[in-house]
């Protein structure tokens, strides 16, 4: 072939490659023109959602409507139109199936992944995913992506904690962390808080530690002196009962089970204070935490419950015994109130004249998880109902979450009655 003709050849396969490409860019750029799917009009959903993000009126993106309507270029005919309740992120999604069928799949894909790293997910209403199922959809279903449904249940759950708790004059700092994915969710500001009986918790951990060590024995025991002795509605012991010698298991059970506060400062006196409280960071790494000062924070109040269940702290025996314990506890008005029937929450309340505390393992069905709720400058029953309230708003949350993969759950949980 001479130089001449390859030349040619060379110009009209260029030449039909700019045609080409010509034709394809004109297609897309019709089909992106279109009624049916026009970004400007995507734009300006966007656009609007985000504002009343920023204004935090979720009550106006929740009830904005967005009407959808695709049609089947094929056959000409309508194959969804909806008007409903729907989040920036179904919308995503849509598209995103949209986009695929009329081959600009990657061009959509970009477009989502960008907004999804701006995790802007407003409310999605609960029967929607049933409402695609039974729509005249071309593929019957829109596949929504599991960790996008569990972003749209954290952000309803933000949100009702939120209005929750803003009925009530007080202050809250709650904190939930699940121990299957370790996600944690953290409501009102970071604190120190006097933690009243749920400070029990820490000097159970240490005493069994102790035990444990070989420095103190179940039998270890201590004499009930006037100096121990704390009258009043927070103790179980009479006034007969001094002078008498009560081992450390008994102490433990009255501490948990019963939370008497002569109970504990008989176990202070066992441990000693001041080793209890070098122990608080040394060995159970609560850096925010004192007896002294006697306060801690919510923080590592989670921490401490966390490693108490993954048995980080003591060996299983010590630890089992432990749950159980605050399994049985009396403290059942507040986390437990708000978890269904026969639904276990090893937990440890605590109460002072103008707080509620509630601090908690729950064994869920579909997840175990841990919450913390502490308060401040409330009416004592309105703390009550709030912590009820909240406890019951996570377990939904916990039970309807989805996950990827799950580990088998590190115990039964049988307790002892």
């Amino acid at each position: 072939m001479s130089k001449k003709k390859r030349f040619i050849f060379k110009i009209a396969f260029i030449l039909d490659g700019i045609i080409v490409s010509l034709f394809i860019f004109m297609s897309i750029n019709s089909i992106l023109k279109s009624e049916e799917l026009k970004l400007g009009n995507f734009h300006k959903d966007l656009a609007i959602y985000m504002e009343a993000i920023s204004y935090d009126i979720g009550k106006r993106s929740n009830k904005y409507l967005v009407q959808i309507r695709e049609k089947d270029e094929e056959n000409k005919k309508v194959v969804y139109n909806h008007t409903t309740n729907i989040s920036v992120s179904i919308f995503l999604n849509l598209y995103r199936s949209v986009a695929k069928a009329q081959n600009v799949y990657s061009s959509g894909k970009n477009f989502i992944q960008e907004y999804q790293k701006e995790s802007i997910y407003p409310y999605i209403e609960t029967n929607f995913k049933e409402q695609l199922r039974t729509a005249d959809y071309a593929e019957n279903e829109v596949k929504l992506n599991k960790n996008l449904l569990n972003l749209f249940a954290r952000k309803q759950l933000e949100n009702k904690i939120k209005e929750r708790v803003g009925k009530e004059e007080g202050e809250f700092t709650i904190y939930i962390k699940d121990l299957t994915d370790k996600e944690v969710i953290e409501f009102g500001r970071f604190r120190k808080y006097p933690p009243a009986s749920t400070f029990k918790v820490y000097t159970a951990i240490l005493t069994l530690k102790n035990i444990e060590d070989g420095n103190l024995y179940w039998s270890s025991g201590v004499t009930l002196s006037k100096a121990l002795w704390s009258p009043g509605p927070g103790t179980w012991f009479e006034k007969e009962d001094l002078g008498k010698v009560f081992s450390a298991q008994n102490l433990l059970w009255r501490m948990i089970v019963q939370s008497d506060n002569t109970a504990q400062s008989m176990l202070f006196a066992l441990n000693g204070r001041a080793n209890i409280e070098n122990r608080l960071e040394s060995e159970l790494n609560l850096e925010n935490t004192s007896l002294k000062e006697f306060h801690t924070t919510n923080r590592d109040m989670a921490y401490a419950l966390e490693n108490l269940y993954y048995r980080n702290y003591l060996n299983d025996y010590n630890s089992q015994y432990l749950l159980n314990l605050m399994i049985n506890g009396y403290a059942r008005d507040r986390i437990k109130a708000g978890l269904p029937s026969g639904v276990k929450a090893a937990n440890k309340g605590g109460t002072l004249e103008t707080s509620k505390h509630d601090v908690a393992i729950v064994f869920g069905n579909n997840t175990d998880y841990v919450l913390v709720v502490y308060s401040d400058d409330i009416i004592e029953q309105n703390a009550v109902n709030t912590i009820k309230d909240v406890s019951s708003l996570v377990w939904e949350y916990m039970e309807n979450k989805q996950y990827e993969e799950k580990e088998e759950k590190v115990m039964e949980n049988k307790s002892e009655n």
